[in-house]
């Protein structure tokens, strides 16, 4: 059910779920990400499987979690302070 505390920009957001935000974070992000890679290897082919590698390793990380709120929070919450890391 919709949050009458949420615009309707963000309820249609929620309701989409992660891939509108993804493809604008792809859109921003595909130009400093595939430049950095190349101005690292030196290579543009292989730039460009790092940066393809790299964009489905995040759309595999939000799979894998629960998405944040339209606010950008994790519904899970953030890590406790109370706990250490697990590194």
């Amino acid at each position: 059910p919709p949050n009458d505390s949420m615009d309707v920009n963000e309820q249609t957001a929620s309701a989409a779920g992660p891939g509108p935000a993804l493809l604008a974070l792809y859109d921003a992000a595909l130009p400093h990400v595939y430049g950095y890679l190349l101005a690292r290897c030196g290579r543009a082919a292989l730039a460009e499987d790092l940066t393809a590698e790299t964009f489905l390793a995040a759309v595999d990380a939000v799979r894998r979690q629960d998405p944040p709120d339209a606010a950008g929070r994790n519904p899970a919450g953030p890590w406790p302070r109370e706990r250490s890391p697990p590194w």
